[in-house]
C-alpha cells in the first residue's frame, strides 16, 4: 500500500470451552511484557487458590456460627486487580487493539490491526497471544501470530533509458569524441549532456511539428499518477520555446507503461531549448524515481544554397555567367555550381531558358542534400556574329 496511508483489518479470539477466560497480546519480541503476563497470571493463579482456602475455612466456621450480615457483601478473592480490557497495543508499524479482554464460552473478542505505511519497505512482525489457565506445556510464551504488510513509495523508471527512449537513439553523448556516431542526426537522447536533440527543421514547413513518444514505466506494485510539463529553459531572448506535451498527466497500473508525447513545433531559424518534467504525484522527490527531467533543444532552419561559381557579380550582386567568345557553329559550356550550407535538402529549380543560344543540360530542378554541391551545365552555341 502507499506510504502514509492507513489500513485495518481484524482477526477473532473464539472461546470454544466451558468456562470463561481472559486474553493478553503483546510483542513476541518483548521480553519484558512476557514475564508480566506470566507474573499476573501466577498471581491470579495464586489469589484463587488463596480464595478456595478461605471459603472453605468459612464453611468450616459456619457451622457452630450464626452468619455475620455484614460478610455478604464481600467479594471473592480473585476478583480485584485484573487487567483493564480495551488496551492499545504498538508493534512497530502496527497498533493493536483491544490486546488484552475476558471472553466468556461461546463467545468471540473481535481484535483490530491497524497497519500505518511508512517508506518503501516490508513490515513484519509478530504477536504473542497468552489464554489464561491453558496447557503451560503447548506454547509456553504464548500463541504466535505474525503480522505482514508493505509500505511502497510511488515512481517511475528514470534509470533503464532505453526503455524510456525505445522508439530513439540514446547515445552517451553530443560530444563527437565521446560518441560512436560521427553524425549527430535527430530523435537522439545523450545521457551525458540529459538532452533529448530534436534535431534541425524547418520552420513551418510541418503545421503539426516533429512528435516524439516517451515511455513512461511504472515498476512498481502500486498504481502512480504522473505529471508532465514543459517549460522553457532560460528567458534568453536567443533562444526559442516552442515545444508542448499531451496528456499532462498520466495514470500508470502497477508494472504497466503508457507513452506521453512531446511535440516540437519551430516557427523561425533559431536555436530553441526547454526542460520536460515527469513528477510523481504523493512520490519522493528527493529519490530518483519521484521525477524524470532532461532538456529538450532543437533548430529551427529554412532550406539555403549558395552560389559557388560563377564568383563573378555586376553591380547589384547578381552573379553573371560570362562565356568567352565563341566560333558560329561551336559551343562553349559553364557550370553554375550551389552548395546547400544548411542543415536539411534545399532543392533548387530553375526556369527554361527561352533563347536560340542559350540551354540548360539535365534536368531545370535537384535536391541538394546538406553539405553537398551540385553542378547545372549552361551551354552557349551562337548562331550569328
Amino acid at each position: 500500500m502507499q506510504y502514509g496511508e492507513q489500513v485495518t483489518r481484524s482477526f477473532e479470539i473464539r472461546n470454544e470451552g466451558l468456562f470463561e477466560y481472559k486474553y493478553a497480546i503483546c510483542d513476541d519480541a518483548d521480553l519484558e511484557a512476557k514475564a508480566r503476563i506470566k507474573e499476573e497470571r501466577q498471581k491470579e493463579m495464586e489469589e484463587r487458590v488463596s480464595g478456595v482456602q478461605e471459603v472453605q475455612e468459612d464453611a468450616k466456621a459456619a457451622k457452630g456460627k450464626k452468619a455475620d450480615p455484614k460478610a455478604k457483601g464481600k467479594a471473592p478473592a480473585g476478583k480485584e486487580g485484573g487487567v483493564a480490557e480495551g488496551t492499545q497495543l504498538t508493534v512497530g508499524q502496527y497498533d493493536v487493539s483491544p490486546s488484552t479482554g475476558s471472553i466468556p464460552p461461546g463467545n468471540a473478542a473481535v481484535v483490530s490491526v491497524t497497519f500505518r505505511a511508512g517508506g518503501a519497505k516490508f513490515y513484519e512482525s509478530t504477536l504473542a497471544i497468552d489464554i489464561a489457565d491453558r496447557d503451560p506445556q503447548d506454547q509456553p510464551d504464548g500463541l504466535p501470530f505474525e503480522l505482514c504488510a508493505e509500505s511502497s513509495i510511488p515512481g517511475l523508471n528514470t534509470e533503464d533509458l532505453d526503455q524510456v527512449f525505445e522508439e530513439q537513439t540514446v547515445i552517451p553523448s553530443l560530444d563527437p569524441s565521446l560518441n560512436t556516431q560521427t553524425i549527430i542526426s535527430s530523435s537522439l537522447y545523450s545521457t551525458q549532456e540529459r538532452v533529448f536533440w530534436f534535431g534541425t527543421l524547418v520552420a513551418s514547413k510541418n503545421p503539426e511539428g516533429a512528435k516524439e513518444r516517451f515511455k513512461i514505466m511504472n515498476p512498481n506494485k502500486i498504481p502512480c499518477t504522473v505529471k508532465f510539463t514543459v517549460k522553457p529553459r532560460s528567458q534568453s531572448k536567443s533562444e526559442g520555446f516552442a515545444f508542448d506535451v499531451t496528456p499532462d498527466t498520466l495514470t500508470i497500473d502497477p508494472h504497466k507503461h503508457k507513452y506521453v508525447t512531446v511535440t516540437f513545433n519551430p516557427t523561425a531559424m533559431m536555436t530553441y531549448g526547454g526542460i520536460f518534467e515527469a513528477m510523481v504525484e504523493n512520490g519522493d522527490p528527493e529519490s530518483k524515481s519521484g521525477k524524470l527531467v532532461f532538456e529538450l533543444r532543437g533548430e529551427g532552419t529554412l532550406p539555403t544554397l549558395l552560389v559557388e561559381k560563377p564568383d563573378e557579380v555586376d553591380a547589384e550582386g547578381t552573379p553573371v555567367l560570362r562565356f568567352r567568345k565563341t566560333r558560329i557553329g561551336r559551343e562553349a559550356t559553364h557550370s553554375i555550381v550551389l552548395k546547400n550550407e544548411g542543415q536539411v535538402p534545399a532543392t533548387a529549380r530553375f526556369d527554361a531558358l527561352h533563347h536560340d543560344c542559350f540551354s540548360f543540360l539535365g534536368n531545370l530542378s535537384h535536391t541538394i542534400t546538406p553539405k553537398s554541391y551540385h553542378a547545372f551545365d549552361v551551354v552557349f552555341a551562337p548562331k550569328q556574329a
